[in-house]
C-alpha cells in the first residue's frame, strides 16, 4: 500500500515538474521576446507568471510530501545515513535544498516584477529571475543524472 502510495506521488510529482519546466521555457520566451521588441506586458503574461511561481508551489508541497511522509519502505531515515548514500543525499540534502532556494528566488521575483511600472522592466524582471530559477533547476537535475553516468 505505501509503495503504491508513494508511486501514485512520484508520478504526479515527475509530472508537475515536466509541466513546470515547459512553462518556465514558454514564460522565458515570451519574456525575452517582450523585452527585446518593447511589447506590452499583458493579463496573459501576468497570468503565465503566476501559474510558473504556484507550479513552483506545488513542487515545494509534493517534495515534501514525498520526503517526509511517502517514504519508500527500503530508504534510510537517519540523517548521517543519508549523507553517506548519494542518492539519498541529493534527495535530502542537494534537490530540497536548492528547489527551496530557487522557490526563494521566484517569489523575490514575483515581487519585483508586481512593483515595476513598465512593460520593460516586468519583461525583464521575468527573464532574469524566471530564468535564474530555470537554471538552478536544469543544472540540479543534470548534476543528478550526469552523476550516475
Amino acid at each position: 500500500m505505501r509503495n503504491s502510495l508513494f508511486n501514485y506521488f512520484i508520478y504526479i510529482h515527475v509530472v508537475s515538474s515536466s509541466l513546470f519546466l515547459l512553462l518556465g521555457i514558454f514564460v522565458l520566451w515570451r519574456s525575452l521576446r517582450g523585452w527585446i521588441k518593447q511589447m506590452v506586458f499583458t493579463s496573459k503574461d501576468k497570468l503565465l507568471n503566476k501559474s510558473f511561481l504556484i507550479l513552483l508551489y506545488f513542487e515545494l508541497f509534493m517534495g515534501i510530501i514525498l520526503f517526509f511522509f511517502v517514504k519508500r519502505p527500503d530508504e534510510i531515515a537517519n540523517v548521517n545515513e543519508a549523507v553517506r548514500n548519494s542518492s539519498l543525499r541529493y534527495w535530502a540534502i542537494i534537490h530540497f535544498s536548492s528547489m527551496t532556494f530557487a522557490l526563494f528566488f521566484c517569489q523575490i521575483g514575483w515581487i519585483f516584477l508586481n512593483r515595476a511600472k513598465s512593460s520593460e522592466n516586468k519583461f525583464k524582471y521575468t527573464f532574469i529571475y524566471y530564468g535564474t530559477v530555470i537554471l538552478i533547476t536544469v543544472i540540479t537535475l543534470g548534476y543528478y543524472i550526469l552523476r550516475k553516468y
